[in-house]
């Protein structure tokens, strides 16, 4: 880290003007191309802090930080991920409206950790239907125009992502592995009996 800082310092500081010069050059370029834009001023050439081991279980993304795009929620407005989430454990679907989006299994468990329901849904259009069709009053349902939200749950319905209240992601894990799933949260919560309020 310290020698990423350095480089940085060094190519945003030059103390010679050729450099400085290239340098202006190179930003402006940058500016022309949208995903090299968004690299940079949203911070991902640093490396993102990952955890190996603690509180996380086996799946793809797991010990990652959640990205924190902007997004829309069902009342029509925008807010940072990160003012939707809260202070609570959460857990992500893409909303399917052929597919009933219904509930991981074990809602004691959840209902216990204080986990917040989120749906994602894959356009503009999709939130407004699902705000119409939705009858459960503790799920929030979200549009992440940047995409990088449905691109971590592989752009399936039946993929899973449950998220730690400071914001890395625990596991994700297809439906048909709820039961397996929750019962090493549980136990991993000193909850023997996942299934009992």
């Amino acid at each position: 880290m310290i020698t990423f800082s350095s480089l940085l310092g060094n190519f945003i500081m030059p103390t010679q003007p050729v450099l400085a010069f290239l340098r202006d050059h190179v930003f402006l370029n940058i500016q022309r191309i949208a995903s090299l834009r968004r690299w940079l001023s949203e911070m991902q050439v640093k490396p993102q802090p990952t955890y190996r081991a603690g509180l996380r279980f086996a799946g793809r993304y797991s010990g990652q930080l959640l990205p924190q795009p902007v997004v829309c929620t069902s009342t029509g407005q925008r807010f940072p991920l990160d003012q939707v989430l809260g202070n609570h454990f959460c857990i992500f679907r893409l909303w399917d409206e052929d597919g009933a989006a219904t509930r991981p299994g074990n809602n004691a468990l959840w209902s216990r950790l204080n986990a917040h329901h989120i749906y994602l849904c894959p356009t503009q259009a999709a939130l407004k239907r699902a705000r119409k069709l939705s009858t459960d009053a503790g799920t929030t349902y979200i549009w992440d125009g940047s995409g990088q939200l449905p691109r971590l749950l592989q752009g399936d319905p039946q993929m899973v992502m449950v998220v730690r209240p400071d914001r890395h992601i625990m596991t994700t894990y297809p439906t048909s592995q709820w039961a397996r799933v929750e019962k090493r949260i549980a136990r991993y919560f000193g909850q023997n009996d996942p299934i009992t309020p």
